[in-house]
């Protein structure tokens, strides 16, 4: 995947999805700092992209960098408020920390 993302990007740099999907793709290897580089590179293409700033969340949280993962989580929900996978990982990253009254609190926040 990650070679056919690559060539994507190469083939049309303008186009924001592969960026995104090439991120994921870095995280579900566990290469978190990879995410972390093509999510900024992102962001500063595309700041108004809130799955930049997920990716960027996610890669933050899997490498316990759990404030900053907050304030990406954030970014996302300021940009798209109700995209459910934000919620879900900021709720996680709370449950993760402990606060699992927060963690409720954030689930309900979407449904109610």
């Amino acid at each position: 995947a990650e070679k056919f993302l690559l060539k994507s990007i190469e083939c049309d740099p303008e186009n924001s999805q592969p960026y995104i999907n090439l991120g994921a793709c870095y995280d579900s290897q566990g290469r978190h700092q990879d995410n972390i580089n093509i999510s900024i590179k992102g962001i500063s293409r595309w700041p108004n992209n809130e799955l930049f700033h997920l990716n960027l969340g996610v890669a933050l949280t899997g490498l316990n960098l759990f404030n900053e993962a907050f304030i990406s989580f954030e970014t996302t929900l300021l940009l798209k408020p109700k995209l459910i996978e934000a919620r879900l990982n900021m709720a996680s990253l709370f449950s993760k920390l402990g606060d699992n009254y927060k963690a409720i609190q954030i689930y309900e926040n979407y449904y109610y």
